[in-house]
């Protein structure tokens, strides 16, 4: 069953304060892939509420935040 598109939330990476992990990938292989050194490629990653809340609470560099476009 498709993800209901109000409950899609944004994930804004600090490229900055990224330490490229991978634990973002991880997570969400398909909504997150990385670049060749590691790092997240998008700068904002749609995913539904609950992914959102653990993708940012399990960052280790604490690069990730809610989009506030969202």
């Amino acid at each position: 069953m498709p993800a209901d598109p109000r409950s899609e939330t944004g994930v804004r990476v600090d490229r900055i304060a990224c330490s490229a992990h991978g634990v973002c990938h991880a997570l969400d292989p398909q909504r997150v892939p990385l670049d060749e050194w590691g790092y997240p490629i998008p700068s904002e990653i749609i995913t539904d509420a609950e992914a959102a809340t653990a993708l940012i609470r399990l960052c280790p560099a604490a690069a990730l935040s809610r989009s506030a476009s969202r």
